[in-house]
């Protein structure tokens, strides 16, 4: 008969490291992290870019929403 345990504990020895991989690539794909990224890199290019002098940098403008409200009836 087959020892399922044995079997179990010899795949996750060899893949451990999948359990990690899997995990990051679902976190760089998501939407959160590609927004996060995309706003650190904006604010960057705009602080490195831009005369200091001339602009100021705000953040937060949409508070979060970009939502547009419906008119009541």
């Amino acid at each position: 008969m087959i020892d399922f345990g044995a079997l179990f504990e010899q795949l996750i020895s060899s893949y451990w490291w999948a359990i990690p991989l899997f995990v990051l690539i679902a976190i760089f794909k998501s939407p959160w992290f590609k927004g996060f990224i995309g706003e650190v890199m904006v604010n960057m290019a705009a602080r490195l870019l831009l005369d200091k002098n001339e602009y100021h940098l705000i953040k937060n403008v949409t508070n979060g929403t970009t939502r547009k409200r419906e008119a009541p009836l």
